[in-house]
């Protein structure tokens, strides 16, 4: 709405605006002038700011947003008096709403501020898993050639790592991670190096669970469940958390939906030749 010469006046009930976020939703700081951002302290004094903004009105367009309008209301606690004084000033406000303002009012229910909040933990997810998902399958497709570990042995006689970790493997998932941190990084900055941290990261989980595997005498490609789908999302989450923040939710979101994911993806590598087994 800023951004169409709108003026926006926010009335910010819950106390949640954050101005870092608004600025990368409207695209900068340019904006900022036509919001107009009211904190009320308590129920009565959200009375009086909304009751008062047509005094602020002009005659450009203009957008109202209270966030939300029962907001401080729930949180005004009190005997039975005052709970009917403040259900009755609620209505009040709510008629006077409709008939002063009309459509240039918007009320944000909890039900659609929760769904914001989901839709942002998704985001978090979806845009922390993709350097880790290409670093973990930039080897499958541009792999191959010598073995990392150079074909050496550990004394209990197994390789280190094993003849499917190779040197260009590991560089086209440092790589391919990183070139999709730097494309993500449009969406949220601190991706322009945080991708290459979550890649490395990627890349390092996933020769540590071969590590493991041989240590365990799991021949190389053969299925080791859950270690083979989440340790590649371990090394990212240690690498790049500290570089790209978000939240436990999302973390889980991750931890849940890479094991399907992973072997979905397999399967139709196997499908079309790419991979030799399905896992």
């Amino acid at each position: 709405m800023a951004r169409k010469d709108f003026r926006v006046f926010y009335v910010d009930a819950d106390q949640s605006f954050s101005a870092h976020r608004l600025e990368r939703m409207v695209g900068g700081p340019q904006f900022a002038e036509k919001i107009v951002l009211f904190r009320p302290e308590d129920f009565k004094d959200q009375i009086g700011i909304i009751e008062n903004l047509e005094n602020v009105l002009t005659k450009t367009p203009a957008l109202i947003v209270v966030d939300s309008i029962t907001g401080l209301y729930r949180a005004d606690s009190g005997g039975s008096e005052k709970i009917f004084a403040r259900n009755r000033e609620l209505n009040r406000q709510r008629r006077w709403d409709r008939r002063r303002l009309g459509p240039e009012l918007l009320t944000i229910p909890r039900w659609l501020r929760s769904f914001g909040t989901m839709t942002g933990l998704i985001t978090s997810a979806l845009l922390f898993i993709g350097p880790a998902y290409f670093a973990n399958a930039g080897p499958l497709v541009l792999g191959g050639g010598a073995a990392l570990d150079g074909g050496r042995t550990l004394a209990d006689g197994q390789p280190i790592f094993g003849p499917h970790k190779t040197v260009r493997g590991v560089i086209a998932g440092i790589v391919a991670g990183t070139l999709v941190g730097l494309a993500e990084s449009f969406v949220d900055s601190r991706l322009a190096f945080a991708g290459f941290m979550i890649a490395l990261g990627a890349v390092l989980g996933d020769l540590l669970g071969a590590f493991v595997k041989r240590r365990l005498k799991v021949e190389p490609g053969r299925s080791f469940p859950l270690l083979d789908q989440l340790d590649f999302i371990l090394g990212s989450v240690l690498f790049g958390y500290p570089f790209f923040q978000v939240g436990l939710v999302s973390i889980l979101l991750v931890v849940v939906v890479t094991p399907p994911i992973h072997l979905a993806t397999n399967y139709g590598a196997f499908r079309l030749g790419i991979k030799k087994t399905r896992w």
